[in-house]
């Protein structure tokens, strides 16, 4: 399948976004030539309108069409390309060139075959300065701060082994997280899904994870917070306040101030 010219996209260097400036970089013949051999009709489509639908950001509701939309072609494309890593000879399939046709994305690999396709979060904060509403703005912020430029481990974890670590309950990561998000959907709730997706999995560490970093004084004023200053339906509350109590007398299971001592956590 022949991509259209607009696929022929320029990587903009993120400090020149800042200045509104754009530096392109054209892509080669190669290039266009290689991503047809990576991918399907279907996902060459899928990349058509992302491509398309990135280049022509104008609003908040657009950006958040385009964030869906790397979100379904992401886990698409990296199953491509993982398996394509695992059949090439030394697993050193190189794709880096694919950002700047697949603009505003990252490709990156970890654990020898495995692909991660992220976004770039400065570059879609740049285009959130652009949009008259401020709530894609403060989507961009929070997802900053909930999972830091890198994307991959929330900030409320504290990793101690490539899959996961202690949860940071009690020092008000969750808590300052929480006021953000419950701040932005006040005013606008065009990313109320996403959102709330991250209230969830806040709820779901205090309630669900078996590893603590800190002793209970600190977890317990942590949660007492959340139930003061964030609107929780009645079965939250009492999930939380319920841990309180797991809290006061942590069953064996329970494993708290891993900071102070040796916790065993995932391998």
């Amino acid at each position: 399948m022949k991509l259209n010219s607009s696929l022929h996209t320029k990587r903009c260097l993120t400090i020149l976004l800042f200045l509104g400036i754009c530096i392109c970089e054209p892509v080669n013949a190669q290039n266009q030539h290689e991503l047809e051999t990576y991918f399907n009709k279907n996902q060459l489509d899928q990349i058509q309108k992302y491509v398309t639908d990135y280049k022509n950001i104008k609003t908040a509701h657009d950006l958040h069409t385009v964030y869906l939309e790397i979100v379904q072609m992401s886990r698409n494309l990296e199953d491509t390309l993982s398996a394509k890593q695992e059949k090439t000879v030394g697993w050193n399939l190189e794709f880096s060139w694919m950002d700047t046709i697949i603009s505003g994305l990252s490709f990156n690999r970890y654990e020898g075959t495995a692909v991660s396709i992220k976004p770039k979060l400065q570059i879609f904060k740049s285009i959130a300065k652009s949009t008259p509403e401020k709530c894609d703005d403060d989507f961009i912020e929070i997802i900053i701060s909930t999972y830091g430029e890198e994307y991959f481990f929330p900030k409320w974890i504290h990793q101690t082994w490539d899959y996961g670590g202690t949860s940071l309950l009690g020092d008000e990561t969750e808590l300052n997280i929480l006021i953000k998000i419950q701040t932005t959907l006040s005013s606008n709730k065009e990313f109320e899904m996403e959102l709330n997706k991250i209230k969830q999995d806040i709820l779901s560490d205090i309630v669900g994870s078996g590893w603590y970093n800190y002793n209970s004084q600190k977890i317990i004023a942590e949660i007492n917070k959340i139930l003061a200053y964030i609107k929780l339906t009645e079965e939250e509350k009492n999930r939380l306040m319920k841990r309180i109590e797991e809290f006061k007398n942590p069953p064996q299971n329970l494993h708290i101030d891993c900071e102070h001592k040796e916790c065993k956590c995932g391998g």
